[in-house]
């Protein structure tokens, strides 16, 4: 499973590549250096905060909802017995 921080790292660059700004640029319309922007889009960064994604969202265009988009798939996958790895459990509805 990936990182949350490098997920939220991901969405940072992703989204202001998307709005065809540069980390200054991105920086400015924040009020934040470009090194804080750097940071935002490092994934092992560890000090995101809401309030300040909220601003890069705004600064984008784009909606904070786009950071609750999930980027993993989260949903369960059959329990498999190890010695049938090979072949595909199948689902029993009940």
């Amino acid at each position: 499973m990936t990182d949350l921080h490098a997920q939220i790292a991901a969405m940072v660059t992703q989204m202001r590549e998307s709005a065809g700004l540069s980390q200054i640029e991105l920086g400015k319309a924040c009020g934040v250096s470009r090194w804080t922007i750097t940071n935002y889009e490092t994934p092992t960064y560890r000090s995101h905060t809401v309030s300040f994604l909220v601003k890069i969202a705004k600064a984008c265009h784009q909606d904070i909802s786009t950071f609750a988009e999930p980027t993993v798939d989260t949903s369960p996958s059959p329990v498999k017995s190890p010695d049938d790895a090979s072949e595909p459990m199948e689902r029993h509805e009940s």
